[in-house]
């Protein structure tokens, strides 16, 4: 068996590569020829400007979804001195500084890792467009509780695969998609996690023109999560929607899907040390 892994340093440099006139030999049915339902969710150039620009119809929506999924985080609280608070700190009070009151403010306090997480996006066709939202939905709203929590998140999309049925190559692709210092871009990373033209556009190109592997997946290949052999050392991979049965009860909204994959995020976080933050549904640590 042999392991066909691509890894690429940005967004921008991924969608260059596949943003190309359709391959000869490429097999017919491809990201090329596929209609503009719902299946392929967009055309191909509505697909690379959406990939480029940003989803900005998907930006209310996906708001809402995150909201619904994880609606506020219990943060533990962390003494601080100030002019007024709950008692007087004796030291400070008989040293006559101003700020000599206790109080207590819901804040995290402690220096947090960065944290490197891949979203496998790669799924089978049996999925809906809605299913693809509240899945994602629901891995964005953990990830910005994680950063709401104090840590900082570098995220990239990963699709992993067998080129054919079990036992066959694997075909591996990770692309950043949010470095550790840069905010939640909701447009970008909505596009990029739930929108099925980023999986059945963007990287089923990829398939067909990637050295190596092209022609290797006239299906598209069989879905599947990677082992460790299949990443880079510190990835850390979140399982992707295919861990969930289509048409199942956590895919009909994102609050059952976040709640559904809350023990997937504690096991996943759990390999770097981070504690899930607590959810006001009641998910995450206790």
């Amino acid at each position: 068996m042999l392991r066909h892994v691509y890894t690429f340093n940005s967004l921008s440099e991924f969608i260059n590569m596949v943003d190309v006139p359709k391959p000869i030999g490429a097999a017919d049915t491809c990201a090329w020829d596929w209609g503009d339902d719902d299946w392929s969710g967009a055309s191909r150039p509505a697909a690379f400007e959406m990939a480029r620009l940003g989803w900005d119809k998907g930006r209310h929506n996906m708001v809402e979804a995150m909201a619904q999924a994880r609606p506020s985080i219990a943060l533990p609280p962390a003494f601080t001195l100030d002019v007024g608070g709950a008692y007087p700190d004796p030291a400070a009070a008989a040293a006559g500084v101003p700020d000599c009151m206790v109080s207590f403010d819901p804040v995290e306090v402690r220096n947090k890792p960065i944290v490197r997480l891949a979203v496998n996006v790669w799924a089978s066709a049996m999925y809906e467009a809605r299913e693809f939202t509240a899945y994602g939905a629901a891995v964005l709203s953990y990830i910005d509780a994680i950063e709401a929590g104090g840590y900082r998140v570098e995220l990239s999309m990963l699709c992993h695969c067998f080129t054919g049925r079990e036992k066959s190559d694997t075909y591996t692709v990770t692309v950043p998609i949010k470095r550790a210092e840069e905010p939640i871009e909701i447009d970008r990373l909505t596009y990029c996690l739930t929108h099925v033209a980023m999986l059945r556009r963007l990287f089923f190109s990829h398939m067909q023109i990637a050295p190596g592997a092209a022609g290797k997946m006239p299906n598209c290949g069989y879905p599947r999560n990677p082992d460790t052999a299949d990443v880079e050392p510190g990835l850390i991979v979140v399982p992707g929607i295919n861990t969930i049965e289509p048409g199942s009860a956590p895919l009909r909204s994102p609050k059952a899907c976040a709640e559904y994959i809350t023990g997937m995020m504690q096991r996943v976080l759990t390999q770097v040390g981070v504690e899930l933050p607590e959810l006001a549904y009641g998910g995450g640590s206790k």
